[in-house]
């Protein structure tokens, strides 16, 4: 038998969730009206500009990158109570 495999909707929310609020940061900081596709851009673009500093920046990417395998990797996994509190934090620092 084969197994369909697909996220929950504890995923499918989180991504969205952090995808909205990461994406208006990141919108009022690069001045951009409206940000198509990977956020990793827009992230690169605020840490070389210096309105990120790197380390945070490295936060920011794998928030980004959950946000995208939330919607395309049928078998991701919520993050952890612990993470969604960091990153979470790491998104209202910025």
């Amino acid at each position: 038998m084969d197994f369909t495999y697909y996220n929950g909707p504890l995923t499918i929310c989180s991504g969205s969730q952090y995808r909205v609020r990461l994406e208006s940061k990141l919108r009022k900081l690069t001045g951009e009206k409206i940000i198509v596709g990977p956020l990793d851009a827009s992230i690169k673009k605020c840490i070389e500009s210096g309105k990120i500093d790197a380390g945070k920046g490295e936060v920011l990417l794998d928030i980004a990158r959950f946000c995208d395998m939330s919607y395309m990797n049928p078998e991701s996994d919520p993050p952890s109570r612990s993470t969604i509190i960091a990153w979470s934090d790491a998104i209202e620092s910025i």
